[in-house]
């Protein structure tokens, strides 16, 4: 193939040492594969957990995190924000055992990223007394917790959304975590075989829908009697922010001053945006006959000569033509009279008319005496 090139048929040895360079200089990573053998076979078989974080917006307690956690099986969500890392621990503890009593089932796995400092030795020891396994991830490969890292992403872009849908503050980041959660929860997915909810995979009935309302639109508050004066409005204007967890409330936040949040129960909620005015556009009907009348333009004189005679007789034939196509057009499109049916149009005819007072039975009556 080549010259200027011995070829021995002398055997080498092949030993590490020549393979080291090519190592160093062309080594990847090993594939991960993107579907996990490990089955689900169960409801909460298997728990995901990740801390996202922090955000530069600090406002309504100084939060500045948020913890996620999803279920293998039915991929139900919880979501929570939170201040430090080390509040994490607590907030799964809740979750777990707020999740088995519901469901009656046992978490069995666990799984988190490789930083043990936030999980602390009571929630390890905690973990033991559950008998549950406790398993990390390896470090620099986001694979092996790929469920938690993609729900923090589809988060972060509801919450961008819902940010440039109602033009409110980044400060608002936290009711925007917690009110994407209940969206997400009451929304199928293509992760699961059948056509469901997640809410519906992990409880086995279909969640309720009635008290979702869109984010961020205009409310109005009943203000309670207490104190309610005698010439003063009896409702106050807000935005819609979110649902309160523990009692059938809403929260809403004041329109006039933002950094004010209450929480209500008699709440008006003004969901169809004001449509704005429709203009309606006249064509005159001169405009329109000129746009079905268009002469169309004058053909190019040929440069040769010998073609001059040749074109002039096919222009004649095609004059004639088209004299007979207009004389034909203008006759058709002549207007003629207006058409009006053929149906006898009678006066309307009154209630007290005596043709009214005669039936058929006293007809045939008469008739037979």
């Amino acid at each position: 193939m080549v010259t200027g090139l011995e070829i021995t048929n002398k055997e080498t040895t092949d030993t590490d040492e020549h393979y080291i360079p090519c190592l160093k200089g062309k080594t990847t990573c090993n594939i991960i594969p993107k579907k996990s053998d490990v089955e689900n076979p169960k409801r909460l078989h298997k728990v995901f957990l990740d801390v996202y974080g922090p955000f530069d917006v600090e406002r309504y307690s100084w939060y500045r995190y948020f913890v996620t956690l999803i279920d293998g099986y039915s991929h139900y969500v919880r979501v929570k924000p939170i201040r430090t890392k080390d509040k994490a621990s607590g907030i799964l503890t809740e979750w777990i055992t707020c999740l088995e009593t519901e469901t009656r089932e046992k978490v069995n796995f666990l799984r988190t990223n490789g930083r043990e400092k936030y999980m602390g030795e009571k929630f390890q020891k905690w973990l033991k007394s559950k008998r549950i396994h406790y398993e990390f991830m390896n470090p620099n490969t986001l694979q092996e917790n790929s469920m938690a890292k993609w729900l923090n992403q589809t988060i972060l872009e509801i919450i961008r959304s819902m940010m440039f849908d109602t033009k409110l503050p980044k400060s608002f980041w936290t009711f925007f975590v917690n009110y994407s959660q209940e969206i997400l929860n009451r929304l199928p997915t293509r992760a699961l075989t059948k056509k469901m909810t997640l809410f519906k995979a992990l409880y086995k009935r279909k969640p309720l829908v009635a008290y979702m309302q869109i984010f961020g639109c205009p409310v109005y508050v009943h203000v309670p009697d207490a104190k309610q004066e005698k010439l003063n409005a009896k409702a106050i204007s807000g935005l819609f922010v979110g649902l309160s967890q523990n009692r059938k409330t809403y929260i809403v936040a004041d329109s006039q001053n933002l950094s004010k949040v209450y929480i209500f129960h008699n709440v008006t909620f003004l969901e169809r945006p004001e449509e704005p005015e429709q203009e309606r556009i006249q064509v005159v009907n001169e405009v329109l006959q000129q746009e079905q009348h268009i002469v169309p333009d004058e053909t190019k004189k040929p440069e040769s000569k010998g073609m001059v005679e040749s074109l002039n007789l096919v222009q004649e034939d095609g004059n004639k033509e088209k004299s007979e196509n207009t004389e034909k057009r203008t006759q058709d499109d002549t207007p003629g009279e207006p058409w009006h049916s053929k149906q006898i149009r009678c006066p309307p005819i009154q209630d007290d008319n005596s043709c009214y007072s005669i039936s058929s039975y006293s007809r045939q009556k008469c008739q037979k005496i």
